[in-house]
């Protein structure tokens, strides 16, 4: 139909005119519109520990760069003193009954995190009939990696870490689980930002850097953080998704 309307959509797209020569179209008839705007809206909120009183954190909603609004403060029952313990009480905490992404920076934080998120989701959490395609998942695991690899207990409790040095059959084992929603907390490294397309209503970030271990840590650009925080909110799903910034200083 030479009268048919082509429409591409792309984020972060610096030559959009190479879809007219993949697709051998007229460059006469091209219009290019850029937006800051996304397809599903965006909470910021900005989460405050307090050095003084390690069990309570202070949630502001981010206005603009110079302004928030203050939500509520929350008391916890332990003390948040380290980045893994902080992130993995908050984001259980704020996450129940959601997908959640907890960016860990580097694999040794994403294992501890998510060992941690998965002592206290497993807490509240029996596994049921619903949950069998968890329990066939972490047998495979156990089977083909070693009995007592740490993933296949953490899934069992509906977490899991994601990074690139994991097979590959494990990282698409755990997106789809994610995305059928019998996942509900993925602990990941910036390769998640790689070609995955993984939507959760719930991103929290603290210490948003990569590398670690042997290589000195990299701040994310703004490109990848914005790429980060860009998976909170899953078009037709969500109205709105949240993106929790951590001490943000």
């Amino acid at each position: 139909n030479p009268e048919a309307k082509i429409l591409f959509g792309s984020p972060f797209t610096k030559n959009p005119q190479i879809f007219l020569k993949t697709f051998e179209l007229d460059s006469s008839v091209l219009s290019i519109v850029e937006t800051d705007e996304s397809p599903v809206a965006q909470n910021l909120i900005h989460i405050q520990t307090d050095i003084h009183r390690p069990k309570l954190i202070y949630l502001y909603r981010i206005l603009d760069d110079a302004n928030s609004d203050e939500i509520a403060e929350v008391d916890f029952n332990t003390e948040l003193v380290r980045e893994e313990q902080t992130l993995s009480q908050i984001s259980t905490f704020l996450g129940k009954d959601s997908l959640n992404i907890v960016y860990g920076s580097e694999p040794v934080k994403c294992e501890k995190i998510a060992e941690l998120i998965s002592s206290i989701t497993s807490e509240s959490k029996i596994i049921s009939n619903q949950e069998e395609e968890l329990a066939d998942f972490a047998e495979l695991i156990r089977h083909h990696i070693h009995k007592d690899f740490s993933l296949a207990e953490f899934v069992k409790n509906g977490v899991a870490y994601h990074y690139g040095n994991l097979p590959a059959f494990l990282r698409k084992g755990i997106e789809h689980l994610f995305i059928e929603g019998k996942i509900s907390f993925i602990v990941c490294t910036s390769t998640l930002l790689q070609g995955v397309n993984l939507p959760a209503q719930n991103i929290f970030i603290m210490n948003p850097s990569k590398g670690g271990e042997k290589q000195r840590p990299i701040p994310l650009s703004p490109t990848e953080f914005w790429n980060l925080a860009g998976r909170a909110g899953r078009l037709a799903k969500d109205f709105e998704g949240n993106v929790h910034l951590i001490n943000i200083s």
